[in-house]
Formats: structure tokens, sequence, C-alpha cells
């Protein structure tokens, strides 16, 4: 396994412990995450690291983290969401870098899916065939 899976697994652990405070660190932990799902290259190797599991990973912890601490003081989804389009607007973006966008935007559920990813559905069709 490799350290980027470690320290991710790591992350997922530390969300779900109650007694750790991570609001200090979200500005921090919120784009290294974002950037495990969309980076072109995860590590030197690439044939050996499934990137596919650990952009589906970061997306998922990427969700537990916008949902542990989004409030309507900081909002972290629509942040985060605003991010998400934006790369999802990036014609110059590999195929590896859309599917991180769309895992993670799809891991913030049905509203995002249905006002993000819906009205795209096309644009992205056209730009992958």
């Amino acid at each position: 396994m490799y350290y980027i899976q470690y320290m991710l697994e790591m992350l997922d652990n530390m969300i779900q412990n109650k007694a750790i405070r991570l609001e200090k660190f979200l500005h921090d932990i919120i784009p290294a995450v974002i950037s495990c799902m969309v980076c072109t290259q995860i590590c030197a190797r690439p044939l050996e690291l499934d990137h596919w599991t650990v952009r589906g990973n970061a997306a998922r912890i990427l969700s537990a983290l916008v949902r542990a601490h989004n409030m309507g003081t900081n909002q972290i989804q629509s942040r985060v969401t605003r991010m998400l389009h934006h790369a999802l607007d990036k014609h110059n973006s590999s195929l590896v870098s859309y599917f991180g966008v769309l895992a993670g935007l799809c891991e913030l559920g049905p509203l995002t899916i249905n006002s993000i990813v819906l009205p795209e559905i096309r644009s992205i069709y056209r730009r992958w065939s």
C-alpha cells in the first residue's frame, strides 16, 4: 500500500473520532483531499496503485468532512461544490480528473447531483465522445 492510502485512512479515522477537533485545520485538509481526487497522476508508478479507489475514497472522505463541519457561518459545502464545479468546467482536464470531480460531486448528495452534475452531462458527453 502507498502512503497516500494510509493518509486517507488516517484522516477518515480522525473524522470519525469525536474527541479530535479538525475545524482549525480544514483550510489545509480540504485542498489536500481534493487534490487526491483531481490530480492527473497520484504516484510515480500508477500501474501499481489503484488510483480509482484512492479517488473514490478521497471523495467519500471529503463528503464526510463536509457533513461533519458544514455550518451556516463557514459554508463549506457551497465552497467545495463551487470548487468541484469549476474543475468540471475545465476543458483540458484528464479523464481521471473528471472521475474524481464527479465522484466528489456525487458523494455530496442528490441535490448536488441534480443541480450541478445533471445539467453538465451533455457537455461532458460531447467532450469525451
